[in-house]
């Protein structure tokens, strides 16, 4: 056999943890996984209320495509941050429309929405309202929070006055 110190076999030899302290280490290391469920999380939430939390979070997009009277209404996810544009980005990612769009952000703008086209100048063109307020920036930067409105009317664009600001030719945009 092999001989260590003092004339000892390497199977003489024994550890000198005692048992609590070996006992004591394997606890700390089955309860460390479980110290990050102590957190309050959204996860932790009943499903009801995680649920209604989801209902929460979304917007409401409706479309109207002008004197035919066709109008489709979408309810979208609607996410911190989220825009008009990107609302029909999203029913467009879904394939609940078709949408023809160039740039992002400022320069986002609207081409046609299932095959139907702006007409340009004096033409009828789509024109959005949030919350029943016609739109005062690009789509692109105006932001949506849960639970806003957002319309898309195929009409004719009125520039506002100052008697009328933020009016469009409301033959051409009813309200739902």
């Amino acid at each position: 056999m092999i001989q260590l110190i003092r004339g000892r076999s390497i199977f003489d030899f024994q550890p000198k943890f005692s048992k609590t302290v070996l006992l004591s280490l394997v606890a700390l290391l089955c309860a460390f996984p479980l110290v990050g469920c102590l957190h309050d999380s959204p996860q932790a939430e009943p499903l009801a209320d995680s649920s209604k939390a989801s209902a929460q979070a979304t917007c409401q997009l409706r479309i109207e495509f002008g004197d035919d009277g066709a109008v489709k209404e979408l309810e979208l996810p609607c996410p911190e941050g989220e825009t008009v544009f990107g609302l029909l980005l999203a029913a467009d990612a879904d394939e609940r429309i078709e949408l023809d769009a160039t740039g992002s952000g400022p320069t986002a703008f609207i081409k046609a929405i299932d095959g139907v086209a702006n007409q340009g100048g004096k033409g009828h063109n789509w024109v959005y309202y949030l919350n029943d307020q016609l739109g005062d920036r690009g789509a692109g930067v105006c932001p949506v929070k849960p639970g806003d409105q957002v319309r898309w009317v195929f009409g004719s664009y009125q520039p506002a006055n100052e008697s009328e600001k933020g009016a469009a030719d409301p033959q051409n945009s009813p309200k739902p």
